[in-house]
């Protein structure tokens, strides 16, 4: 999992220079992915399907049933339900050194480490019932539907 993780400021470039292209010029390079870990496994999530990026905030335990939840933390002056993205996929529960949050950013899932960004073209994303995965920096990623978590996190 020791990739050469980017550091916050080409991130947070990376990721806003995707929103300053026009949205036909993005649609026709492709979808736009972070790779991330969290726990043992490695994902990718769409640019388009998330709010933000952030470094993980101090997050405060609350009574819950919800075995993913870590608790609740502030982003940005917003009070987020923060969900260990490991455990919402089946891994350990395990707080996070980074966030991405969902929405108008009242949720937020924590992961271990930023690995990399990537453009797939919408013809070359493989397309299987089962789980999907796309490659970054040589290495398979789990592709995650961030919409899908977050109706399981809201029932």
């Amino acid at each position: 999992m020791n990739e050469q993780p980017l550091n916050a400021a080409q991130m947070r470039r990376a990721f806003d220079e995707a929103f300053a292209r026009p949205e036909l010029a993005r649609a026709e390079q492709g979808i736009e992915l972070l790779a991330l870990v969290a726990g043992d496994m490695r994902m990718a999530v769409a640019i388009d399907q998330i709010a933000g990026i952030h470094l993980c905030p101090a997050v405060t335990a609350i009574p819950s049933d919800a075995p993913a939840l870590l608790g609740v933390g502030s982003v940005r002056s917003v009070l987020s339900a923060i969900y260990s993205l490991s455990a919402l996929r089946g891994g350990p529960r395990r707080p996070g050194q980074w966030l991405i949050t969902c929405g108008d950013g009242t949720i937020g899932l924590a992961f271990d480490e930023l690995c990399g960004y990537t453009r797939v073209r919408s013809d070359e994303m493989p397309v299987s019932k089962e789980a999907v995965f796309v490659e970054v920096a040589g290495k398979p990623h789990a592709l995650v539907e961030v919409g899908v978590l977050v109706k399981v996190i809201t029932g």
